[in-house]
């Protein structure tokens, strides 16, 4: 973990948490120090979390080093006396890891996160849909089998079959946990706020927009509002 450091002036009781992007493969925590001094600037205390990286750690480690990562910084704010929780985001595969801390009722039971502690999920360009970087992003035939065989760890997977890989990354899967939570009625009520590129081919723009509806719909809130910046011709908020 790396801590980015506090503002000033702090002028918000949560904590932001947020995970780099780079598709479990490239990136580092100390990457995110352009996003602390943003949040700084506006009164947010920031850390940044770091995670082991594919292929040399197998996915789902990924995931696993953000729930303890979480349950961690959790721990380090109570024992300073911090008691406003944290917001969690991130960008790209690290926006799925908070997604999947944010919303997966299930995995924050088996790694022991306090879930009532996130305030809201913001999503950078998150991949929200495992499969669209996992699955569709790999090599296709045997270099997409050795991927597989090297990269990730799913008790259960054929690696040279496609429908198995998309099947054992469901739970791992933000928009498929909300649907099998909104079903089991366990859906933690987090609000979210997510910016995305429509020219983003590894997460597409419309896993965003799906997810952003269907967690509206199940939270009982309005539906999501979907505005182009006026600034960044081609992205979308």
């Amino acid at each position: 973990m790396w801590w980015c450091g506090s503002p000033t002036r702090v002028t918000h009781a949560e904590t932001v948490v947020w995970f780099h992007g780079g598709g479990y493969l490239v990136g580092t925590p100390e990457s995110m120090s352009n996003a602390a001094d943003v949040y700084n600037a506006q009164g947010y205390r920031f850390a940044s979390v770091g995670f082991r990286l594919m292929p040399w750690h197998r996915f789902p480690a990924q995931v696993y080093d953000a729930f303890v990562g979480v349950r961690e910084m959790l721990c380090w704010l109570t024992n300073r006396g911090e008691t406003g929780g944290i917001i969690l985001g991130g960008s790209s595969a690290g926006g799925m890891s908070a997604a999947l801390v944010a919303y997966g009722r299930d995995l924050q039971d088996l790694y022991h996160v306090d879930g009532s502690q996130v305030k809201a999920y913001v999503s950078c360009a998150a991949v929200l849909d495992a499969a669209d970087m996992l699955v569709d992003c790999a090599p296709p035939g045997p270099a997409g089998a050795a991927f597989y065989r090297t990269g990730l760890d799913l008790p259960g997977c054929d690696p040279t079959d496609r429908d198995s890989v998309r099947t054992m990354l469901l739970p791992y899967s933000p928009i498929d946990v909300i649907r099998r939570e909104v079903v089991e009625g366990t859906l933690p009520h987090v609000p979210y706020f997510g910016v995305h590129g429509t020219a983003d081919e590894m997460s597409p723009i419309e896993t965003e927009r799906a997810f952003a509806s269907e967690l509206a719909c199940a939270l009982g809130l309005a539906a999501p509002r979907f505005t182009r910046s006026p600034t960044h011709a081609g992205s979308t908020w």
